[in-house]
């Protein structure tokens, strides 16, 4: 591997060495909230000025009326207790969405099933909760994020199932509008696309990011590991020690960051091929350890955004395929789902990787695998359609994952209406 090839963490890092300003307008802002604890300030407007390493300044201003849940940490919930999905009247938006136009197979409404469509109203209440319904509020998630930026990056389902269902959410209160280029927010590739609420100056960043780790799939890179054998599309080379700039260079940008990785680690299954590298090209796994590698990728990860001046972040915890979800038409029982952790184990087995990769830091992992397991009939090849029992029908499970980070969203001071 040619040595131009590094790792972008080091400019990262340089980039966020100037950012101790944002460090002392926090500190400042916690400082004052605390003086402040004994006055009535239930009707008073709040401001706090947040200053990210790109100098723009960030404003939060008053809820303006809008109410919304703002628990304690006592009150989060632990979504790996289960629960139940229960039927609605209908589902959060429908076939006039923009963003389901290009998502392919997974808009679920414009490309029915040969079954009816009640899998689409269903919403999920957690076990043990003390809440009894958990349903997206898109005003209160708008105002809470007013003058913000949101940023996802990661594979297809991050790019074609959460963020399109946030994305169809929000835009049925507010008009959503993609960004082409406005000299703010670099459009670095076709792999990246911007969004803005513009009533409420929110932005949104999409980004595929297979890995989150810098790789290539080119014959020239491809071919100094497979010992010239033909490729696939898929034959990949991932640098573990580094980090793909098409996210983690910009991280400057961010106030809130979701990453989400995993289904394209376990290659072997799908006869493409991995090469695990370090930064300076040698292979320091076989390409089965793929969970070895997956964890020496993440130290990466970690190293960039566990630290206070790194954005507010989350590791979405997704499902993996599960083998047989064309004839699994209806929605699991508790029993049905213990039958899948012991006889799919690649379905369930990346929740406890993900929660050693990122133990004791700040990067908060939302596990939606758990929840996601009573949902065998909302994947896109439920009911024998194809054969895809990876990505999920939209409508459907992913908006309950916009909802749960939206939960865990309500806890952040720095995020406080």
């Amino acid at each position: 591997m040619s040595a131009a090839r590094t790792s972008v963490h080091e400019t990262v890092m340089r980039r966020l060495d100037i950012k101790g300003l944002l460090t002392l307008a926090l500190t400042a802002y916690f400082f004052c909230a605390a003086c402040r604890a004994d006055t009535d300030s239930a009707s008073a407007t709040r401001s706090t000025t947040r200053v990210n390493n790109g100098g723009r300044r960030l404003a939060t201003t008053a809820a303006n009326g809008v109410t919304s849940l703002q628990p304690t940490q006592a009150t989060l919930c632990n979504f790996s207790r289960g629960g139940q999905w229960l039927s609605r009247n209908k589902a959060p938006y429908g076939a006039d969405c923009p963003f389901l136009k290009n998502v392919g197979p997974v808009n679920c409404i414009i490309k029915p099933r040969s079954r009816p469509q009640n899998w689409l109203n269903y919403r999920f209440r957690p076990r043990n909760c003390g809440q009894p319904w958990f349903s997206f509020s898109p005003l209160a998630f708008l105002e809470r994020m007013r003058n913000k930026v949101f940023a996802s990056a990661g594979d297809s389902l991050s790019v074609s199932n959460l963020m399109p269902s946030l994305l169809c959410q929000l835009h049925k209160v507010s008009p959503v509008t993609e960004i082409l280029n406005d000299g703010t927010y670099a459009r670095q590739s076709p792999l990246t696309k911007v969004y803005l609420v513009k009533a409420y100056n929110v932005t949104l960043i999409n980004t595929w990011s297979t890995f989150l780790n810098e790789y290539w799939q080119d014959e020239e890179t491809v071919k100094q590991y497979n010992g010239g054998a033909d490729l696939t599309d898929e034959d990949s080379v991932v640098n573990l020690d580094g980090l793909d700039a098409q996210w983690a260079a910009y991280i400057g940008q961010y106030d809130v960051l979701i990453l989400q990785t995993q289904a394209h680690w376990q290659a072997t299954k799908y006869k493409w091929r991995r090469f695990w590298v370090n930064s300076t090209g040698d292979q320091i796994f076989n390409e089965s350890r793929f969970v070895a590698a997956f964890e020496y990728g993440m130290a990466a990860v970690r190293d960039l955004l566990d630290q206070p001046e790194a954005p507010i972040t989350y590791f979405i915890s997704a499902p993996a395929r599960l083998d047989g979800c064309t004839k699994l038409k209806a929605p699991n029982t508790d029993a049905q789902v213990a039958t899948i952790r012991k006889s799919n184990r690649q379905f369930v087995a990346w929740l406890p990787v993900q929660q050693r990769a990122f133990k004791g830091t700040r990067i908060r992992l939302i596990d939606v695998t758990t929840s996601s397991l009573y949902r065998p009939d909302a994947f896109v090849g439920s009911g024998g359609v194809n054969k895809d029992c990876l990505h999920w029908c939209l409508p459907g499970v992913p908006d309950w994952w916009v909802a749960m980070v939206n939960h865990f969203l309500t806890n952040e001071p720095a995020l406080a209406v």
